[in-house]
């Protein structure tokens, strides 16, 4: 039971009676159960203690000296301090009238004597449960309508007749209403007019039938969210309504500026969508001019605004001069030419140190009664380059009269600042463009005059250059010439002929720094190449005392062109080694190998290695000059590599930054004959051909220079190739796998199959390359035209 869950230890109990025994024994009953005891001998002793601390429950005798219990009883329930404390009867008086009159002064029980102890422990129990509860009851009805007075709505009360019983709530105070101005009414009444009332009566007369319902009303400018239920008695039947009105005018205005924040949040993650399609598309233009258009035209479109005009700061202080911008058409024109006054937010700006934004209106916007309904429709943000205000970017919604938010104005502010940092870029750009043009034109200008001067000095020099070349050789040739003479006439010879490779090396290296050498690509036999070059530079090396080495092994040539014990003999001894004949030569290999005959400048190729195994040479003391060549395969071109290795003197770290330079000859070469434009004439050619020059070095021990050049296969070699297909015969099966892979373009299928081909004689090494020339091009048509004029069986 709930008085048993209610904690009474420690209340406060007073017994009052004239009689000791009974004062003892109730006093040991009671503190047994752990209650604080008071006695009283009398009535008057009674009173006073009540009046210095009240108890919680009294236990009252009737007969007593002086005043009667009866007496006592009476004065405490006078006292409003007093009222409320529960109060027992334990008399001997048993009569009914006696119990009828403790009743009547108050009492809330009544025990005869003699009593059982256990009856009156039970009693007093019971009621100050009750009087606990009831104090709690008390307290919670206060706090109740404390909590109604104040909280923000309103709690009502309706008869079967929808006439009000009851109402409560600050939310009347709102209204500017009192209870007693609500209570008595009906609904019709107090809503005043049938139609105002209609959402209400239709409500309450759904809940008379037994509906719950929850709806939203907006009234006197407010809103409420309405709850009403059906009344029930104890039988469960419906005696009215009970509703409560709650004002979420509040909610609804945070939740529709929670809303409106959301779209503004919305739109400026669009806005800077849209500004980083803007901003890509801005750093595509080529000149100011076109920035200008472009950021007018796109931020007007994208950024969502009426009119958007970008405006420059003139040379004098706080003035602008014309724009480009919009009309209210949308219509882009370039106004720099106007002057234009301005307004102090503008003013402001341009007077700023940094970039800063302005939002203001000329004049409020209002509708056909009257009211605003834009303000802030003008904007304008500082075009900042990272140093000063260029100028201002303003925009306007005067159209549309949708005002401009701060959310626009972050946008506008960043959209002013990329602005002002690519057209600052882009002035830059063209200041340097027009320096680049004008240095070009002096470049031009003197480029021309040195080759103009190198032509004529050129001619001028080589026309008596000629004459003393040609007289030496004559003098050379006379048997009577004294030795000193002779000797004389070889110094003249050789020094002439040093200052005419001087003259060539340096009229070469200015057409090509000038762009005007060109390539004279040929077919040429690649090995007949390689051959020209190993007897040209084996007899120097035998003169020096160097191995020559030839590392090269192209596809017939089996073993490897080389020398590995001593000095290559020249084509006799590259024969020996099963050099090709010209016919042999012709055709051209794949798989392992690359092309023998190749498409390219020959002569050019020829004197880079020349200048390469030359430099080998003159700076090799003792040891070896190799010559290697490797090729790596790629679609339609073969990537040739030709190293020069030397075990010469080599090159420092601070020599190898400056060899490549005209006239760098590096410590060595300032005690050897030449001109120091060799390697860059020979690193000009190769780039020209499309390949590249590289080096490594290291002193004392030698050098590697490494060629490496894109060559085609030649070009009569491919035409013979397609020409002889017809005379090569394919296994059915392999024909029928062939054909099948090139018809599902499986480019990968046909490369593995290529194996086979090369097993099939005669021919078979001859269609494999051609047919992997057409795979690496990707020339599925050709590939099925080729297998078409090829025999199976």
């Amino acid at each position: 039971m709930i008085r048993d869950q209610i904690n009474l230890t420690g209340s406060e109990v007073l017994i009052v009676d004239d009689v000791p025994e009974n004062l003892s024994l109730l006093r040991q009953a009671l503190e047994s159960e752990g209650y604080q005891i008071s006695v009283a001998p009398s009535g008057m002793v009674a009173l006073k203690i009540v009046s210095h601390t009240k108890p919680d429950l009294i236990l009252l005798d009737i007969v007593m000296p002086e005043i009667d219990g009866f007496e006592v009883c009476r004065r405490l329930k006078q006292d409003e301090a007093t009222a409320d404390i529960p109060i027992i009867f334990i008399t001997a008086k048993d009569e009914t009238e006696s119990v009828v009159e403790g009743l009547k002064v108050g009492a809330v029980d009544y025990i005869t004597k003699p009593f059982q102890t256990e009856e009156v422990l039970v009693r007093v129990r019971t009621h100050l449960a009750m009087s606990r509860l009831t104090q709690e009851l008390v307290r919670s009805e206060a706090t109740l309508q404390l909590t109604m007075a104040q909280m923000p709505a309103v709690l009502w009360t309706t008869d079967t007749q929808l006439r009000f019983t009851s109402s409560v709530g600050a939310g009347l105070s709102a209204l500017n209403l009192q209870p007693n101005q609500v209570v008595g009414q009906t609904l019709y009444e107090f809503f005043q007019t049938r139609d105002a009332a209609f959402p209400a009566i239709a409500v309450h007369r759904r809940v008379l039938a037994g509906e719950s319902v929850i709806y939203e009303q907006e009234w006197a400018e407010r809103v409420y969210q309405t709850y009403v239920e059906p009344l029930r008695n104890m039988e469960n039947h419906i005696i009215g309504c009970i509703g409560i009105a709650l004002d979420i005018t509040h909610r609804r205005q945070a939740e529709k500026a929670l809303q409106e924040s959301e779209a503004s949040e919305r739109h400026f993650r669009k806005q800077l969508t849209a500004l980083i399609s803007v901003s890509n598309d801005l750093s595509k233009v080529h000149s100011s001019d076109e920035l200008c258009w472009l950021a007018v035209a796109l931020g007007r479109l994208r950024l969502g605004f009426d009119r958007l005009a970008i405006w420059f700061r003139s040379a004098e202080a706080n003035t602008i001069v014309g724009s480009f911008g919009t009309d209210e058409h949308g219509v882009l024109r370039d106004e720099r030419s106007q002057r234009v006054a301005i307004n102090d937010s503008v003013k402001e700006i341009l007077q700023s140190q940094t970039p800063i934004t302005r939002c203001w209106h000329d004049s409020p916007l209002s509708d056909d009664k009257g009211n605003i309904v834009a303000k802030g429709t003008k904007a304008a943000a500082a075009i900042w380059d990272g140093a000063e205000i260029l100028g201002f970017i303003s925009l306007d919604n005067l159209l549309s009269r949708e005002p401009i938010t701060d959310r626009d104005c972050e946008c506008l502010s960043l959209y002013a600042s990329i602005f002002g940092h690519m057209y600052s870029r882009k002035r830059a750009e063209e200041e340097i463009l027009r320096a680049n043009e004008k240095a070009k034109e002096a470049a031009e200008a003197a480029s021309h005059a040195k080759s103009m001067f190198l032509a004529n000095m050129s001619h001028e020099l080589r026309t008596p250059l000629h004459a003393i070349l040609g007289y030496s050789q004559i003098l050379s040739r006379n048997p009577d010439l004294p030795s000193d003479v002779r000797r004389a006439v070889e110094v003249i010879s050789s020094s002439g002929n040093h200052l005419l490779t001087l003259i060539n090396e340096t009229l070469d290296l200015s057409k090509i720094e000038a762009g005007r050498i060109e390539l004279q690509p040929i077919d040429f036999d690649l090995v007949a190449f390689i051959l020209d070059l190993s007897a040209m530079f084996q007899l120097r090396c035998q003169q020096k005392g160097l191995d020559w080495t030839v590392e090269w092994q192209p596809p017939s040539l089996s073993p490897p062109v080389a020398s590995p014990k001593g000095p290559c003999r020249g084509a006799a001894c590259c024969a020996r080694h099963g050099a090709p004949t010209a016919a042999q030569s012709g055709e051209m290999q794949r798989g392992a190998g690359a092309p023998t005959l190749v498409h390219g400048d020959e002569g050019k190729l020829k004197q880079v290695l020349i200048n390469l195994l030359s430099n080998a040479i003159k700076f090799t003391r003792a040891g070896s000059v190799t010559l290697r060549i490797t090729h790596v395969p790629a679609p339609s071109l073969y990537t040739y590599t030709f190293e020069v290795i030397d075990t010469g003197i080599g090159f420092s770290p601070e020599e190898q930054t400056q060899i490549l330079e005209p006239f760098e000859r590096g410590s060595a070469g300032t005690t050897t004959e030449g001109t120091g434009l060799g390697l860059p004439i020979a690193q000009g050619y190769v780039q020209l051909m499309g390949g590249q020059l590289v080096f490594e070095s290291e002193p004392g021990v030698g050098s590697r220079f490494e060629v490496r050049l894109p060559l085609a296969p030649a070009q009569r070699v491919v035409a013979a190739q397609k020409d002889s297909l017809s005379e090569i015969t394919l296994p059915e099966d392999l024909f029928r796998r062939l054909k099948a892979a090139a018809e599902v373009s499986g480019f990968s299928r046909l490369k593995s199959l290529l194996k086979e081909v090369e097993t099939i004689t005669p021919g078979g090494n001859q269609l494999a390359a051609y047919l992997r020339r057409l795979i690496d091009n990707f020339e599925m048509n050709e590939i099925l035209a080729a297998l078409g004029e090829i025999q199976h069986e």
